[in-house]
């Protein structure tokens, strides 16, 4: 049984008891991410995540690191741009413990001087991993596109010299942003009673109080661009980016979702079965709060690339044709063996219930889901692209540049398809894929 609730001074709670389950998943989130970093601390946010298992005013790092053992060895945390998670899964008896202890994790942080130069070593390690990722760093390439000029064109890690930049002090002074109650969300599975739950948060968060105004809601402007790096690679790496659809309805998240199914089945299909270009493609409605990026991205040889993203684009210009019924019912069970698929341990109905309170403000049975991917037509999706697809282009390239076609053929390879008389686009087949995410090289 799911329920919600809210806490006198704001915060949001949700737990699932699954009285069958052996464990209880913990998740508190907070509502601040990188977005937030200030321009000269790009990394704040995630150095900050790291640094909380540095010490608090009741437990030592070395208390952390052994309690974290002794129960299991699961206390985790993740910050991507918009917000930071602090998660455990533990056996029943070591639930008030666990919360207890991110609960002082949160609002007592130390950030002893030299723990945190020593953690900057660990952050520094994670830049040069992303830098030697082909995938993730052209990722980040497509980010400073899509939406220059602003804090979310940056990666959530920072650069070296931005974190080498941030102190113990910095560290301490945006640490009151992560405990204004309004922006917190804790949500709890697994054999737990509400109650229970609420009482003991009530008791480990109620005294927090909201602390000076401070403006959160800076607005991200997706603006689309070009952005390519020259590398000495085997493959070239590419990335299509348009202005994709947000997490504020997930009525409109469902079409999105669809739409990237079709999209993804259609340049399979062309791009793989029918002329051997590339090894996996994906296509992915990637949405937080304030924005989304629709994007499309694989990996090819670099003698392939022009032929490989020309293909890319007329599809994208001639999308309307490739959404029929077949089509639109293959991305129906595609998305709903997905929607299925993650599960119901603990830990994922955790995080499926905090996200849909975080992103829709109430926690959506999958039966509703399914009522809403059943109801979406095959107009509903062709109006979805045209909105997605009529914004500007976002370009990411990461290889041999050379061999990749320039920002004005690729955007007028969009715009001729899309112009084209019907009776002169070949006709294609979509095969019945019924998975999702194709697997990227």
């Amino acid at each position: 049984m799911i329920k919600t609730g809210i806490l006198p001074n704001g915060i949001r709670i949700v737990t699932e008891s699954i009285l069958n389950a052996q464990t209880v998943s913990v998740q508190c989130t907070v509502e601040i991410g990188s977005q937030n970093d200030p321009p000269a601390y790009c990394g704040l946010a995630h150095l900050l995540e790291h640094a909380l298992f540095l010490g608090t005013k009741s437990f030592s790092q070395e208390e952390i690191q052994k309690y974290d053992y002794a129960t299991g060895g699961n206390l985790n945390a993740e910050t991507n741009q918009e917000h930071t998670v602090i998660s455990t899964e533990v056996l029943p008896e070591d639930f008030p413990s666990a919360l207890t202890l991110i609960a002082d994790m949160i609002q007592n942080p130390l950030f002893p001087p030299q723990a945190v130069q020593r953690e900057k070593k660990v952050v520094l390690n994670e830049i040069e991993e992303v830098s030697q990722d082909d995938d993730m760093f052209a990722d980040n390439l497509l980010y400073m596109a899509a939406f220059k000029g602003q804090a979310m064109q940056h990666p959530t890690e920072g650069y070296e010299e931005t974190v080498q930049a941030i102190t113990a002090d910095v560290l301490k002074q945006h640490a009151c942003l992560y405990t204004q109650p309004d922006k917190m969300i804790i949500s709890i599975s697994g054999n737990v009673r509400y109650g229970a739950v609420k009482n003991l948060c009530q008791k480990l968060f109620g005294h927090m109080q909201m602390q000076p105004a401070t403006d959160l809601s800076k607005p991200v402007i997706y603006v689309g661009g070009d952005k390519r790096q020259a590398e000495d690679m085997t493959g070239n790496v590419f990335r299509l980016g348009f202005n994709g659809i947000p997490h504020r309805d997930y009525h409109n998240d469902v079409k999105a979702d669809l739409l990237a199914t079709v999209l993804e089945n259609t340049l399979y299909d062309e791009l793989r079965h029918k002329r051997g270009l590339i090894y996996g493609i994906h296509a992915d409605n990637i949405a937080y709060k304030k924005c989304a990026v629709f994007t499309i991205g694989s990996s090819c040889f670099p003698k392939n690339t022009k032929e490989v993203i020309q293909r890319c684009a007329q599809i994208i210009g001639q999308i309307e044709k490739y959404i029929t019924p077949q089509s639109l019912l293959t991305a129906q069970k595609s998305v709903k063996i997905n929607l299925c698929s993650a599960g119901y341990s603990p830990s994922e109905r955790a995080s499926s219930n905090e996200f849909d309170l975080r992103c829709f403000n109430k926690v959506i049975p999958v039966s509703e889901y399914f009522q809403l991917i059943d109801a979406v037509t095959v107009h509903d999706i062709q109006e979805t692209a045209k909105q997605i697809f009529s914004s500007r282009l976002s370009f990411a390239g990461l290889g041999k540049i050379k061999e990749m076609p320039s920002y004005k053929q690729i955007t007028d390879w969009i715009e001729k398809s899309a112009s084209l008389p019907k009776e002169h686009i070949e006709k294609q087949t979509i095969q019945n894929h019924l998975s999702t995410g194709r697997e990227r090289c």
